[in-house]
């Protein structure tokens, strides 16, 4: 394993810290404007309902999800993710937490995706690199495969999806609670 490979998988697995740390330090240097928050609850929102989609598809180390959201982009939970971030980075009133925390996001979870194809190319082979060639990694792309499948409530359950929305919601409460308090 390569010097690089190595400092990708340290980003890998250090990404789950930077999600929980990462809204805890915005709340203290947040100086919410209403402007702020309802840019935030929209991007936020639009997260959580493509995060909540692409759970009900997902089969984690069964089936190669290529329906529903992962039919337009092969990381619908990481374009949710990015989105949610970018809705917290909204709420905190200040640009320079964006040019923080965006790149920072991009890196840890470009690393993410790295070792994940690595992983479903090896687990799916062919099926994985035919799926590689028609989805785009990260800029959706509307096909008609979007449309089929079903939701399936049991696996946004068994994804834990109701578990990051409860912190998401939590984080979101906490913002509203500062702007309301916050004195400027």
């Amino acid at each position: 394993m390569s010097k690089l490979e190595k400092l990708i998988k340290f980003f890998a697995r250090r990404r789950t810290f930077f999600i929980l740390i990462a809204p805890v330090v915005m709340l203290v240097v947040a100086k919410p404007t209403i402007q702020g928050i309802v840019a935030g609850l929209l991007l936020i929102a639009v997260g959580q309902a493509i995060r909540f989609w692409a759970s009900g598809f997902i089969v984690k180390d069964a089936v190669l999800a290529s329906n529903g959201p992962f039919a337009a982009v092969r990381n619908p939970l990481y374009v949710g993710s990015l989105l949610i971030a970018c809705g917290y980075s909204a709420m905190t009133g200040g640009w320079i937490v964006w040019a923080v925390v965006i790149p920072i996001f991009m890196i840890l979870h470009w690393s993410a995706v790295y070792c994940e194809e690595k992983y479903l190319e090896s687990k799916f082979g062919s099926e994985y690199e035919e799926y590689r060639r028609r989805v785009p990694r990260w800029m959706p792309r509307i096909s008609r495969k979007v449309f089929e499948g079903d939701v399936s409530v049991k696996q946004i359950v068994k994804n834990n999806e109701h578990k990051n929305f409860f912190w998401t919601f939590v984080v979101v409460l906490l913002f509203v609670l500062k702007f309301m308090f916050w004195k400027q």
